[in-house]
Order: structure tokens, then sequence, then C-alpha cells
């Protein structure tokens, strides 16, 4: 299963989706279709849209319990990236489902992915392999009402992750809440 995953974390430098389609039946093939990693391969490279992009976000985060007998251990425990970096697979399925969902509209669903990954994130990750899902949590927030939390999650999460991003006087954190306003509001087009 090893040398699936990585056949197919090499092949995310591959364009032509042919080609990768032919990575996907080789890991396929060598990981007896348990390589959760090449399904997000092709959705991220060959997905024609959101909903089948959806779909192979969630068979690849079906996978990863099958390639161990304590995934859910090793999840609770935080051992996911220290004893299994096979299992950033995982991660990365989680991360895409969150992002499509989010691009669907289906917020809820998609927030509560961004909490998965901010629970193993809090147990396990280095703050830079998933830095951008904490900037996509207040909009959403904002768009199901939850002002007070974005704000919260602004003031407090981001500035913890990312320091060097808001100096002392909070000077990023203005162009940040007026990002999510603008990106929030309703469009001229949605009346």
């Amino acid at each position: 299963m090893a040398q699936a995953a990585k056949m197919a974390l090499q092949a995310y430098q591959v364009r032509e989706p042919f080609m990768i389609r032919e990575v996907f039946t080789a890991c396929f093939r060598l990981s007896e279709g348990v390589c959760p990693e090449a399904f997000n391969l092709l959705a991220i490279k060959t997905s024609a849209n959101l909903e089948e992009a959806l779909a192979l976000y969630s068979k690849a985060e079906a996978l990863c319990p099958q390639l161990c007998d304590n995934f859910d251990q090793l999840i609770r425990n935080g051992d996911v990236w220290s004893t299994a970096p096979h299992l950033h697979s995982y991660l990365r399925a989680l991360l895409g489902s969150a992002n499509t969902l989010r691009k669907m509209g289906r917020y809820e669903e998609a927030l509560s992915k961004y909490h998965m990954l901010r629970t193993v994130e809090e147990m396990v990750i280095v703050d830079q392999y998933l830095p951008n899902y904490r900037y996509h949590l207040p909009e959403i927030m904002i768009r199901l009402g939850d002002w007070d939390g974005a704000e919260r999650h602004i003031l407090v999460e981001c500035r913890k992750h990312h320091s060097k991003l808001f100096a002392e006087d909070s000077a990023t954190l203005v162009p940040l809440v007026w990002t999510c306003l603008l990106y929030t509001s309703p469009s001229p087009r949605d009346s």
C-alpha cells in the first residue's frame, strides 16, 4: 500500500488526465483496491464537477480506516502524524471534502469537516500542513449567521496559528475581516 500511495503522490505532478487515470489503475491494482491517495488524486486532477470530486474524496475518506486495524485509536490519540504517515491521505481527503462542500454551498457539512480537521490538527499537525482551512471557517460561520464565532475565530485561532500574519497592532486583521465580509455579502446578481 505504501508503494501505491507513493506512486499516487508522485502523480500530482502529471497534467494529462489520461495519464492520471493510468496511475490510478496501477495504484488500485498494486494496493488491492485500498489506496485513498489515488482517489484524492482523481478528485483533484480529473473530476468534471464538484459532485464527482466530493464522491472521490468521500471514497478516499472511507478507505482510510482499512489502512490499519487501529485507525480510530490512532485518530483519537493523535498518532496520525508520527506513527502512521501513510494516513496523511485521510487528512487530504477531509480537507478536499470540506473545501468541496464549501464550494457547493453546503456550509453545515463543510463546517463539520473543518472541525474534524481542527480536532486532528490540535493533536498532531504542524501548523504549516493545513493552514488554509482556518481561513474558510470565518466565511462559513458568517454565512451560517455566527458572526460572534467568526470574530472569535479570527481574533484567537488565526492569530494563534499564524502570529507572523498578525502584527501587534492587528494591522492585517482589518483586511481579513473585510475580505470575509465582502466574500460573504450577497452579490447584486443574487437579488
